[in-house]
């Protein structure tokens, strides 16, 4: 299972440390505290450049992809909105490395990713987004062309964000 950092931040109020409620807390046989996150898998910049990769180019069309249908469709693979942080984490990765352009709030992937896309998908009858997204977490730790330039970033502004995920939820 694979959450953001916002989910584990409930999770984390959710057993306070300072607790000494048996209620509260599970214990292992060895008397220690078991760790209520164990197999949960933190929500990684990789992952989150490939959940918004795969979402662009879905989403894309001649004109661009719109903030709120990549909104949409992070919420339909992942069932969760995604967050400005996320979102601007993992856009100005894609940015900063080239793997996608933005123009007048509107996103396009390159050209490399839509390739190996093709390459990779054209003869499936099935395609499991959750695979697609491992897939492409995986294009990413060889398509990265290691650009890390700081002062790229995304044009997108909180407000603008918040603006589109109600757009989106109407």
């Amino acid at each position: 299972m694979v959450v953001s950092d916002r989910y584990m931040d409930c999770i984390a109020g959710l057993i306070p440390a300072s607790s000494n409620n048996a209620a509260e807390l599970r214990t292992a046989p060895s008397g220690g505290v078991l760790n209520p996150l164990a197999g949960i898998k933190i929500m990684s910049k990789n992952y989150n450049g490939a959940l918004l990769l795969y979402s662009i180019f879905s989403t894309e069309g001649d004109n661009g992809s719109e903030l709120k249908n990549i909104i949409a469709h992070i919420d339909y693979i992942n069932h969760a909105v995604i967050t400005f942080k996320e979102f601007t984490d993992g856009i100005n990765y894609l940015l900063r490395n080239g793997l996608v352009e933005e123009k007048n709030k509107k996103y396009f992937t390159d050209k490399r990713y839509k390739e190996w896309y093709e390459n990779e998908y054209k003869n499936r009858k099935r395609i499991y987004f959750a695979k697609v997204v491992e897939q492409t977490s995986k294009y990413l730790n060889t398509a990265l062309r290691n650009n890390n330039i700081e002062n790229i970033r995304t044009e997108i502004n909180e407000t603008y964000f918040e603006n589109s995920i109600k757009e989106y939820i109407k």
